[in-house]
């Protein structure tokens, strides 16, 4: 009896494990993610990247990555254009060079789908080889750039915004580009915040462009001009646009800054900073607020422009030397009690 049961459970067994094996084998692969993956000049995209088995690109790194992780480069290389839909940090190291060649779109593009997502780039060197822009951003919550540096992009920018919540740039380059830093965010419902610290905008022909609803601050940089007295230092329209400009220098352009406003408006004020060597120092046009305050405005053919509805104002303490003209004086002092 107890063999005749054995041989009635043989088959059923059988029937059973095949279905186990089916079902194994349709169920889709689920790739693990890690909160923090590695890659190194030595690795494998293959690897699952982790320090002792590090991926060699950025791409491979990203997919292997948790949400709100990092992706942490071990030694120098370059790692590749990469694509980034969610929180993630990408980090190199102080003495570590994090090379991206771009030879197509962007060397970074950032694309969250309005999910809220906070990016942060650091230490990373993004140089153009026919590309757009170093850094793409098409929408994120949050974009931190640190210590990076972005060159070449002539057509593009070193780093484009097209929408954002809130874009930090600190102790950054971007050098010989056609626009430095482009902040395109059109008439949003709220403001992007902006605050770019220790900036160096070197040689590009726009170095900072700010365009629809923003509000934010550039303090403690440089911006230079690509030649005499060409491009632009600082271009702000559309609106509304609240910028503060403090402790910076803004040397060698067409116009040091060109505000223009259409309604509602735009204003910028510039406090403790040095406006030199420009054919127009300040310009302001078509509803643009400009206030100046302690600041040193020296060797610029004119010094300030005001055009149709534009409006300047002055603390009264700033001071010229070595200008061709001061250009049409201040709208009114302001600022005092």
């Amino acid at each position: 009896m107890a063999r005749a049961s054995t041989i009635l459970f043989r088959p059923f067994a059988f029937a059973l494990l095949l279905a186990v094996v089916l079902l194994a084998v349709s169920l889709p692969v689920i790739a693990a993610t890690a909160p923090r993956t590695f890659v190194a000049s030595y690795g494998n995209d293959a690897h699952p990247c982790t320090v002792t088995q590090p991926c060699r690109g950025f791409i491979a790194a990203a997919g292997k990555t948790a949400a709100g992780g990092e992706i942490i480069v071990l030694d120098s290389a370059g790692y590749g254009r990469v694509r980034l839909y969610q929180s993630i940090s990408i980090i190199a190291p102080p003495g570590v060079y994090a090379g991206i060649s771009v030879d197509f779109e962007n060397g970074i593009w950032v694309d969250d789908s309005g999910s809220g997502a906070t990016i942060t780039l650091r230490g990373l060197t993004i140089t153009a080889a026919g590309g757009s822009n170093g850094i793409g951003v098409t929408n994120v919550g949050r974009l931190i750039v640190d210590r990076c540096v972005m060159s070449g992009f002539f057509g593009g920018a070193g780093i484009e915004v097209d929408s954002a919540d809130e874009v930090s740039i600190i102790d950054t380059t971007v050098a010989n580009s056609d626009s430095g830093i482009a902040i395109n965010v059109g008439p949003r419902p709220n403001p992007t915040l902006i605050s770019i610290h220790g900036g160096n905008l070197l040689h590009d022909f726009y170095a900072v462009v700010v365009h629809g609803n923003v509000s934010g601050e550039i303090d403690g940089s440089v911006l230079v001009s690509t030649g005499v007295q060409a491009g632009t230092g600082i271009a702000v329209s559309g609106g509304p646009v609240e910028l503060h400009v403090a402790n910076t220098t803004i040397r060698g352009f067409e116009e040091g800054v060109n505000l223009t406003g259409p309604p509602p408006y735009a204003s910028v004020s510039i406090s403790h900073s040095e406006l030199t060597n420009n054919n127009v120092a300040a310009r302001t046009e078509d509803n643009g607020l400009l206030a100046m305050e302690g600041n040193r405005l020296v060797h610029n053919v004119q010094v300030l422009a005001i055009l149709g509805t534009g409006v300047a104002f002055s603390a009264g303490d700033n001071y010229y030397a070595f200008d061709g003209s001061d250009g049409p004086s201040f709208t009114g002092t302001g600022g005092f009690k």
